[in-house]
């Protein structure tokens, strides 16, 4: 077997296989959890979501069910629309 034929680069991994390991053993620790920007579709307002949410979430003005918890990540409603992956808590205009 060539010994060149199985080298792998462990300075420069793909993404690929960084999105398959565990968030402690890649090469730059990060979390898998994150906040979105959604969207009510009845009252079009922007609300942040954080990804592993353990809660029920609600619109703030109109109270329709945007989320439901899961176990991992939320369960999306039909009433909600993502808008954005937030990487820090940013602030949406």
């Amino acid at each position: 077997m060539n010994k060149l034929g199985s080298f792998l680069d462990l300075s420069n991994p793909s993404k690929k296989t960084e999105a398959k390991k565990h968030k402690l053993k890649r090469l730059i620790q990060s979390p898998n959890s994150h906040y979105i920007a959604t969207k009510c579709l009845k009252c079009k307002k922007i609300n942040i979501i954080f990804s592993h949410s353990v809660f029920w979430k609600t619109c703030v003005d109109c109270s329709t069910l945007l989320t439901r918890p899961s176990g991992g990540k939320f369960k999306s409603s039909k009433s909600m629309q993502i808008v954005k992956r937030l990487l820090n808590y940013q602030r949406i205009l």
